[in-house]
Order: structure tokens, then C-alpha cells, then sequence
């Protein structure tokens, strides 16, 4: 399904758009809809169901609080390392917390560089 859009632009954002069309042989629209899709706020979708609230959740939180989403003020982990005493099912459990852990983090950079931040890399 597709729903049309009529936007308001200056003429100098149009001329810029219009030339990247025709330098990358697009239609304006192609260049139109990949720039709509770069400029868009991070979407959840692609996360596993069980995260996907949590997830949307950040996108309320300050900047501020995004930050310690990003960079913990403790650099331990949160979760211990997975130990290979661990049953097959306590093993898959921590897995699950670290790979949560990690959406999160994720998440909360990607919304803090759509925002306008700069976020270095660890």
C-alpha cells in the first residue's frame, strides 16, 4: 500500500534533490523515498517481538538518559558471562539478557544520532 504526500519545499532543497536524481539516474521519487527512509527515526520492527516494547519505550526518554542507556555509568557488565556450568536453558537465558542488552544499547545510539547527537563508538 502506498499513500501519497504533497510537501512544501524550498526551491534550493528541491534543486539539490533534483540534481542528485539526475547525477544517480533515479527518479526524484526514488531519491525522495530513500531519503525519507535514511531520515527516519529508528524503527523496532526488526527486533524480536519480546523486546520490541521496550525498545519503542526509549524513544521518550532524554537525551540525557539515552546516554546512560549507551554508556553505562559502571563499565561491568550487567549480566555475568555465560559459564559452561550453566544448564543448556540457563545458558540460552543469559544469552538472551546480553542480546537484549545489546538491542538496547543499540536502540538508544541510533535514536540519540537520529536526534542530532554524535555518538563515538566504544
Amino acid at each position: 500500500m502506498t499513500q501519497t504526500l504533497t510537501l512544501q519545499i524550498p526551491d534550493r532543497l528541491y534543486d539539490q534533490l533534483l540534481t542528485t536524481a539526475q547525477a544517480t539516474q533515479q527518479s526524484l521519487d526514488a531519491i525522495l523515498l530513500r531519503v525519507l527512509e535514511v531520515g527516519s527515526p529508528p524503527q523496532v520492527t526488526d527486533a524480536p517481538t519480546a523486546v520490541q516494547v521496550e525498545l519503542m519505550a526509549l524513544n521518550e526518554l532524554s537525551n540525557e538518559a539515552l546516554w546512560q542507556q549507551v554508556y553505562p555509568p559502571h563499565l561491568t557488565p550487567t549480566v555475568p558471562p555465560i559459564s559452561p556450568d550453566l544448564s543448556h536453558e540457563e545458558q540460552l537465558q543469559a544469552q538472551a539478557e546480553i542480546d537484549r542488552a545489546v538491542l538496547r544499547r543499540a536502540h538508544a545510539a541510533a535514536i540519540l544520532r537520529w536526534r542530532g547527537c554524535i555518538v563515538p563508538l566504544p
